[in-house]
């Protein structure tokens, strides 16, 4: 799924949707941090904004930019945090059982 995914950022593309579970099948879902990457690369997205001008409200360069990005890249949440800052979002965390 990680491989999947990474082709969607890799063209900045949109992500796909999740589907539900059809019968006998299981659910997979992303890593937490996994998570935290793709909803802000979604929300740079839906804002039409460039990795380029993340960079540039970051103070970043461009290969910072790009491991953020890169869901094999174990990136500090910090960093994801200030992402979705200056994009005007927050993340939010939930332990379910």
């Amino acid at each position: 799924m990680e491989t999947g995914l990474s082709f969607y950022v890799d063209a900045r593309k949109p992500l796909p949707k999740p589907s539900k579970a059809k019968r006998g099948q299981k659910l997979i879902s992303p890593s937490a941090l996994e998570c935290a990457k793709l909803g802000v690369y979604q929300a740079m997205m839906d804002q039409g904004i460039k990795k380029a001008e993340l960079a540039r409200r970051l103070g970043w360069h461009m290969p910072q930019i790009d491991r953020l990005f890169d869901l094999k890249h174990s990136s500090k949440f910090d960093q994801i945090e200030a992402a979705a800052t200056v994009l005007g979002c927050h993340i939010e965390i939930t332990i379910a059982a």
